[in-house]
């Protein structure tokens, strides 16, 4: 579990959006870096065209691009209404800087999606 000061650091950083369903979110290949949290609704994450997983309230999504400096690796589209808190890549940086429990789970998530989308292309 996050401490509260590490959860403060991070509502800073962020802005929430609501947008309708079929909003593309981000872009497989481009190179943008901030993180998203989904608080309300669904977004399909798709790549190369198919769904790989669908993802809810609570689920996040950009770590890759913001831990590696990596392109995006998926592309994700609300699939409902979805209200999404938006990190952006300077003040979430601060956020790890100061809270190292944060870096772990964000990498841990990293290497689970890693493995999950290896799964989805060997398909």
């Amino acid at each position: 579990m996050l401490s509260s000061r590490a959860l403060r650091l991070i509502v800073d950083a962020a802005r929430e959006h609501d947008l309708p369903a079929g909003t593309l979110l981000v872009r497989e290949g481009d190179r943008d870096r901030d993180l998203y949290v989904v608080m309300r609704g669904e977004a399909r994450v798709m790549r190369g065209g198919a769904v790989i997983t669908t993802l809810g309230v609570g689920d996040f999504f950009g770590e890759f691009a913001l831990l590696a400096d990596e392109p995006r690796s998926a592309t994700v589209i609300a699939g409902t209404d979805v209200r999404v808190m938006v990190l952006s890549a300077p003040g979430l940086q601060e956020a790890l800087r100061r809270e190292p429990l944060l870096v772990a789970r964000m990498e841990a998530s990293r290497e689970r999606r890693l493995k999950m989308v290896e799964r989805s292309t060997a398909l």
